[in-house]
């Protein structure tokens, strides 16, 4: 078989997984998501429209499974952002932007100062601030993207691995 066939093969078999792991399995999340990382690979590899839709749904339903105070439910509403930040840039609705920014903000306010991913956090949703701001052109994005970067560096030491480009991403939004 081809690369495509495996993977098409591969995710079959997780929808079995899937499938014998209803809602209330202990395996039944960890199932949804491993479906979603196969369908982020074939899509990203041959850009079906379709596995993002279902990648997306699965994040909805992953973030409706897991409850407001879980330790770690900064992770689904991250990962929903993600594929709604793909399919905004293949339609460039401005609604999944927006939906992929509030999602970040409440990743964001779940891990504090010191936790070791604020920094990235923080320059994420700087990143889509500035997106924002190239597709919408609404000054008051540039604003809030460098508050951002600057608070994300104010967390991270000049000899941390992100700081070169924390400091490129800065640089380039105060040029806009």
């Amino acid at each position: 078989m081809g690369l495509k066939e495996d993977l098409d093969s591969t995710i079959t078999l997780q929808q079995v997984v899937l499938n014998c792991c209803p809602r209330g399995h202990p395996r039944h999340l960890e199932s949804m998501r491993n479906t979603s990382v196969l369908l982020f690979a074939r899509h990203k590899r041959w850009g079906e429209l379709s596995d993002l839709e279902r990648i997306i749904m699965i994040g909805r339903d992953v973030l409706a499974l897991t409850p407001e105070d879980h330790p770690a439910r900064y992770r689904p509403l991250y990962d929903l952002g993600t594929p709604l930040i793909t399919r905004f840039v293949l339609t460039g609705n401005v609604e999944d932007l927006d939906e992929s920014m509030a999602l970040h903000r409440g990743a964001r306010a779940l891990r504090p100062d010191s936790h070791d991913e604020r920094s990235s956090l923080l320059v994420g949703l700087g990143n889509l601030l500035s997106r924002r701001f190239r597709h919408v052109g609404a000054i008051e994005d540039i604003d809030r993207a460098v508050l951002l970067y600057r608070a994300a560096l104010s967390l991270q030491p000049h000899d941390h691995a992100e700081r070169p480009s924390s400091l490129n991403d800065l640089g380039n939004i105060l040029f806009a």
